[in-house]
């Protein structure tokens, strides 16, 4: 018998937050996202899951690079 579990995967995408407003340094906002990436990281590892990515910043003020 095989005894493999089956492998599940989950996907968080999407715009976490803005600074619209600028009322954020980059610094600041910098460690909203570390410690943002930190309970995800926290919350799969008591899990006993496997984690793998991180965040991508968007700088919506620049235009796409060709």
């Amino acid at each position: 018998m095989d005894d493999k579990k089956p492998f599940y995967g989950l996907s968080i995408m999407g715009t976490i937050c803005r600074n619209d407003d600028k009322s954020m340094t980059r610094e600041e906002y910098d460690k909203v996202a570390d410690e943002l990436m930190d309970l995800i990281i926290n919350f799969v590892e008591e899990r006993g899951l496997l984690f793998g990515g991180g965040l991508k910043y968007c700088d919506l003020n620049q235009e796409d690079e060709e």
